[in-house]
C-alpha cells in the first residue's frame, strides 16, 4: 500500500500494490431491499486482544447485513446513480454516488470521520463523479470496519451498476483530524479493500487530551500579552513574540512551540488558545477515566497545583469558586429551559466561558441536587446549558428544577487542572521528540505521570505539524528499502487544522486546503493504477524548536503548493500618506510539474473581500501588478490569495490549490507640519556581499561609520537595521592558500603590487589586510549569517551585522580559514553566538536553503559583483563608496520620507 500524507502543513499519501480483486459472493434482488450474504470465514485479530483484520473475503460479524433501501437518479451536482442503504442491526447507513457508466474508470474515494453523517457533500460527490470515481460515504463512527464493509459491499453494487463481475475496482480512503487516524486505522488493519489512503492533518495516538492541553494551558498564561504577541507577527511586527514577555511567559511560550504550535498561529491568538475542545474532553472522557486526578492535582507533590513556582501561581490565579443565586430563567422559542441569568458573577470569572462545574442546591443552600454543565459569560453574568458546546446532555429533569432563587456552586477545578494534563503524560512511544520539552537531561519526566494512557483511546485531537514528520519515521522503519516507493508527505503553508472554509477574518490568514488532498487523491490513483509517480515529499527541517519549516523556492520545497512572493516598494510592509497610491507586485510560481498558476485575488484592505481579481493566462510562472489608494489612517494588511491547478483548468472547481502572502501598509497624516505614522521595523539597508571580497570589507567598515555618524548628526529615534545576503564570487572554489589563489589568477609577478594597494587603502579605513588566509567556498560561512538572523530578529544590537565583521576580520586580518568550521565557530563566539551552538548549525546543513535563494535573488536582479546595497527599495549603490557618501544617502532618505510623509520609514 502507498501513502500520501496532507497537512497544514502535511498531505500522506499511501498507496497498495496492485492485487488481484476478490469478488465476495452476495445475494441480490432488484426493487426490493437487497442483502449480501457471504460464506467465507469471519473477520478476526491477529493476536489475542489485538485490532481485527479485515480481509477482501472474511466476513465482519457486526457488518455482516448489508441492505440496499434506494436507488435513484439523481441531478445534484451533476447527474448520477445514488444508491442507499444501511446494515441491517447497526445505525451505520451509506451512500453510494456512481457517474455515468461510460464516465466511470474503475475507482471509488471514500471520506471518513467518526461523526460524520451518511451524506456526502456536494462538493464530495462532485469531485469524485469529475474524477471519474464514485463516492462511499459511511455514518461516522469509532474504528474502520463499518468503513471497510461499506466499501467491500459498495464493489459488489459496482460490478452489478457496470456490468462487470470481473472488473478490478480501486478504492481510496481519505480524511482529516480524527478521520485521519481512521484512515490510518484502516490500511495498516485491512487487506485488499482499499488500494492507497491520503490521511490529512494527521493527528497520532497521543495527540489528545495533550494537544488541546497544550494550546490552552498556553493561552491562559499568555493572555494578558495577546496583543504584543499578535502585532509582533503581523506583517510589518517585528517578528519576535517573546519581546515583552515576563520569564514565566517566555518558557510557556517556548514549551508550546517545542510540543508542536506553530509559532505564526499565535497571530490569531483566540484560535490557538480556545479551549472547548478541552472542555468537551473533560466533561466526556478525562473525568470518567482519570477520577482521582483533579484531587491529586491540588494536593500532592509534583503537579503545578501545589507546585511553588511562578507557574504554579498562575495557574492558581485563575481558580474560580463562587456561590451564585438564579436571578432569571432563559427558555428558547419552544419554551425549554436554555439558561439562567446570575445575581452576580466574580471579575475572575471572565478567563474562560468553558470549563465550569454548576453544582445545583436548594434554595437555602444546603441540599445539593446534582451537577449541570455549561457555559459561563461573566460579562452577561449568563449561564447556558448548550449540549452540544459541552458535549454531553445534562439531566433533563434536574434542569427543569431550576427557579428563580435557586442556588449554584460554580467552579473550574477540574478545568484548571487539566490545562496541565499533558505534562503528566508522558508518551512510552519512541521517537516521540515533541516531549523532550517535559524531560530532564536524563529523560525522566520532570512532572509526576498518571498510569492511565488517555491518549490511547481518543480518535480526534489536534494535530501538530511535528507529528506527520513522527509517523513518516515509524512508516520508514515498516517499509524499509521500499519506503520511497510508497510513500509521500506534502507540507503546505498557511494551511490549519479545521475541514472547514475559513471565516472571512480568517481567510486573510490562512487558505482552505480542500485542493491539496483532492490532488493528492488523484495523483494517488495514477501512482497505483498507471505508475505515474507523483510529487515528491516536500523538503522539510524540523528546527531545534521543533517547529517544521520548508524553503521559500518553488523548485525546492517539494509537494504541490504553488508559492508566492509579494512586494510593496520592495519590501513587505510600507509606510505612506492617505491618498497616495500604493503598488504591489508578485511573483507567483507552481512547482515545477504540478500545473499552471490559474487564480490570483486581491484583499487590499485584509477584510476577507477578494473582490479584485487578476488577469492573466494559466502559465507555471506568474507575475502580477496591482495598485490602491487608501483613504483612511491605521494600518491595514494587504493579501494575495493564489491558486494553481494540474491541467492548467481556470474554470473548475477541483484541484486548485491555494497560498497566500501578506504585506502591512501604515497610513499616516500630515499634523502640523510633521509627519505622524506607525514605527515599523525596517531592514532599511540591504547588503549583498561576499567575505572573501576586500571591497566588501572595506565598503561594510564605511558604512557602519556612515550610520555612527548619522545618529551622532541627525535627531532621529530610528534603528538602522542592515539585512546581510548572499553572493558567491566562486561558487566552485577549491581550498587553499590565499597567495597561491592569487598567483594563479593574476601571476606571481602582479601579487606584491596588489597586496600594497589593498594594504594602503585599508589603512585608511582601520584594516590591517593580512594574506595568510585560505580561501573556499564560502557558502558555509553565508549558512552561518542565516544562524545569526534568526538569533538576532527584533534585537538592537545587530547581532547579524556583528557575524558579518567579526567573519570578514577573521579572514582578512587574521589569517583564517574561511572553509574552517573551527574558525568560523570562533568568530560566531566573538559575534555573541555560543561556539558549539555554531558549529553544530553548519555541520547539520543549517541556512543553505536560505542562502540558495539569495543568489537565486541576486541572479534575478543581474547582479555581477558585490558589494551591492539597497536602502528601501528606493536607491542601489554599487561599490565600496566613502563613508559621506553613504550618510549623503542616508540624510537625503530622510528628507523624502519627510517629503513623502513617511514613505521611508520615518528615517
Amino acid at each position: 500500500m502507498r501513502l500520501l500524507s496532507s497537512r497544514d502543513a502535511q498531505s500522506i499519501t499511501l498507496k497498495y500494490s496492485p492485487a488481484t480483486a476478490v469478488l465476495i459472493i452476495f445475494f441480490l434482488l432488484l426493487g426490493t431491499p437487497v442483502q449480501a450474504k457471504n460464506a467465507t470465514s469471519p473477520c478476526k485479530a491477529l493476536k489475542p486482544d489485538g485490532p481485527v483484520q479485515v480481509t477482501a473475503d472474511c466476513i465482519d460479524e457486526l457488518y455482516n447485513q448489508p441492505v440496499v433501501d434506494t436507488e435513484t437518479d439523481a441531478a445534484i451536482p451533476v447527474a448520477h446513480y445514488h444508491v442507499s442503504g444501511h446494515f441491517k442491526n447497526t445505525s451505520i447507513r451509506f451512500n453510494y454516488h456512481f457517474p455515468a457508466k461510460d464516465q466511470w474508470h474503475g475507482r471509488f474515494f471514500q471520506f471518513v470521520y467518526p461523526t460524520q453523517a451518511e451524506n456526502a457533500t456536494q462538493d464530495t460527490i462532485g469531485f469524485g463523479l469529475d474524477s471519474g470515481a464514485y463516492t462511499v460515504q459511511v455514518t461516522g463512527v469509532s474504528g474502520y470496519r463499518a468503513e471497510a464493509a461499506a466499501a467491500k459491499f459498495s464493489k459488489l453494487v459496482a460490478a452489478r451498476y457496470c456490468g462487470e463481475s470481473s472488473r478490478r475496482i480501486y478504492g481510496y480512503l481519505y480524511g482529516g483530524s480524527g478521520g485521519s487516524l481512521q484512515t490510518v486505522g484502516g490500511i495498516e488493519n485491512t487487506v485488499g479493500v482499499w488500494d492507497g489512503a491520503v490521511p490529512i492533518v494527521q493527528p497520532i495516538p497521543i495527540s489528545a487530551p495533550n494537544g488541546p492541553a497544550i494550546r490552552a494551558m498556553a493561552g491562559l498564561v499568555l493572555k494578558s500579552k495577546k496583543p504584543l504577541i499578535q502585532n509582533a507577527l503581523k506583517p510589518g511586527g517585528s517578528g519576535d513574540p517573546y519581546d515583552g514577555l515576563d520569564e514565566v511567559e517566555k518558557a510557556m511560550l517556548l514549551e508550546a512551540t517545542k510540543l508542536g504550535i506553530p509559532i505564526r498561529a499565535w497571530e490569531d491568538f483566540d484560535a490557538v488558545a480556545n479551549s472547548s475542545t478541552l472542555a468537551i474532553l473533560m466533561h466526556t472522557l478525562i473525568k470518567t477515566m482519570e477520577p482521582t486526578y483533579v484531587d491529586d492535582f491540588w494536593s500532592k507533590p509534583g503537579y503545578l497545583g501545589v507546585e511553588k513556582s511562578a507557574l504554579g501561581e498562575r495557574l492558581r490565579s485563575n481558580l474560580v469558586d463562587f456561590n451564585a443565586t438564579v436571578q432569571s430563567i432563559k427558555f428558547d422559542n419552544e419554551g425549554v429551559l436554555v439558561g439562567v441569568e446570575l445575581d452576580e458573577v466574580p471579575a475572575a470569572a471572565a478567563h474562560d466561558i468553558y470549563g465550569y462545574d454548576f453544582t445545583l442546591h436548594d434554595s437555602d443552600g444546603k441540599v445539593e441536587l446534582g451537577a449541570l454543565r455549561g457555559t459561563l459569560d461573566q460579562s452577561t453574568r449568563t449561564v447556558m446549558f448548550n449540549d452540544i458546546i459541552v458535549g454531553t446532555p445534562n439531566n433533563r429533569t434536574l434542569l427543569d428544577s431550576l427557579t428563580k432563587g435557586a442556588q449554584l456552586r460554580i467552579n473550574n477545578r477540574w478545568f484548571i487542572a487539566i490545562h496541565a494534563y499533558y505534562h503528566h503524560q508522558d508518551p512510552d512511544r519512541a521517537g516521540l521528540y515533541g516531549f523532550d520539552a517535559l524531560r530532564k537531561t536524563d529523560g525522566s519526566p520532570i512532572y509526576s505521570q498518571r498510569s492511565t494512557d488517555i491518549s490511547k483511546n481518543l480518535m480526534d485531537s489536534d494535530a501538530f505539524p511535528w507529528h506527520a514528520d513522527w509517523y513518516r519515521s515509524q512508516v520508514k522503519k515498516a517499509l524499509g528499502e521500499r519506503f520511497e516507493d510508497n510513500y509521500r508527505i506534502w507540507y503546505s503553508d498557511n494551511v490549519d487544522h479545521n475541514f472547514e472554509e475559513p471565516t472571512a477574518a480568517r481567510s486573510t490568514l490562512i487558505v482552505p486546503y480542500t485542493g491539496i488532498y483532492q490532488q493528492a487523491l488523484r495523483d494517488l490513483n495514477a501512482w497505483v493504477e498507471r505508475g505515474v509517480e507523483p510529487p515528491a515529499t516536500s523538503h522539510y527541517t524540523v528546527t531545534e524548536d521543533n517547529s517544521v519549516q520548508i524553503p521559500d523556492q518553488a523548485a525546492k520545497r517539494g509537494g504541490v503548493q504553488p508559492t508566492v512572493h509579494l512586494t510593496v516598494a520592495g519590501g513587505n510592509q510600507f509606510v505612506t500618506k492617505v491618498g497616495q497610491k500604493v503598488t504591489f507586485k508578485a511573483m507567483i510560481e507552481a512547482l515545477p510539474g504540478t500545473g499552471q498558476v490559474v487564480s490570483a485575488e486581491w484583499d487590499f484592505l485584509g477584510t476577507g473581500d477578494f473582490g479584485t481579481r487578476a488577469t492573466f493566462s494559466p502559465n507555471q510562472i506568474i507575475h502580477v501588478e496591482a495598485s490602491m489608494t487608501y483613504n483612511s489612517t491605521g494600518d491595514f494588511i494587504s493579501v494575495l490569495r493564489v491558486a494553481s491547478q494540474r491541467d492548467g483548468d481556470a474554470e473548475t472547481q477541483y484541484g486548485r490549490v491555494m497560498n497566500l502572502a501578506r504585506s502591512c501598509i501604515a497610513l499616516c497624516e500630515i499634523s502640523a507640519g510633521k509627519v505622524r505614522f506607525h514605527k515599523l521595523r525596517w531592514p532599511y539597508w540591504i547588503s549583498i556581499f561576499d567575505p572573501v571580497c576586500p571591497w566588501c570589507y572595506i565598503g561594510a567598515v564605511r558604512l557602519l561609520r556612515a550610520v555612527d555618524y548619522y545618529k551622532e548628526t541627525v535627531s532621529s529615534s530610528d534603528i538602522i537595521n542592515i539585512s546581510w545576503h548572499s553572493y558567491q564570487i566562486d561558487p566552485h572554489a577549491v581550498t587553499q592558500p590565499l597567495l597561491d589563489k592569487m598567483a594563479s589568477k593574476f601571476g606571481s609577478a602582479q601579487v606584491p603590487r596588489m597586496h600594497e594597494q589593498l594594504r594602503d587603502l585599508g589603512r585608511r579605513d582601520g584594516i590591517d589586510f593580512s594574506f595568510d588566509s585560505t580561501v573556499g567556498n564560502t557558502r558555509d560561512a553565508h549558512r552561518l549569517v542565516q544562524l545569526a538572523k534568526q538569533k538576532g530578529q527584533g534585537d538592537k544590537e545587530q547581532t547579524e551585522t556583528k557575524l558579518v565583521m567579526e567573519i570578514m576580520k577573521m579572514y582578512f586580518e587574521q589569517g583564517g580559514d574561511i572553509t574552517s568550521a573551527k574558525d568560523l565557530g570562533l568568530a560566531a563566539e566573538r559575534a555573541g553566538i555560543k561556539r558549539d551552538e555554531a558549529i553544530a548549525w553548519l555541520v547539520g546543513g543549517g541556512g543553505g536553503e536560505e542562502v540558495d535563494g539569495d543568489i537565486e535573488v541576486a541572479q534575478r536582479l543581474g547582479i555581477g559583483g558585490v558589494p551591492w546595497y539597497e536602502f528601501n527599495g528606493q536607491s542601489v549603490v554599487k561599490g565600496a563608496i566613502d563613508e559621506s557618501a553613504f550618510l549623503k544617502e542616508l540624510v537625503s532618505a530622510r528628507e523624502n520620507a519627510l517629503k513623502n510623509n513617511g514613505k521611508s520609514g520615518g528615517l
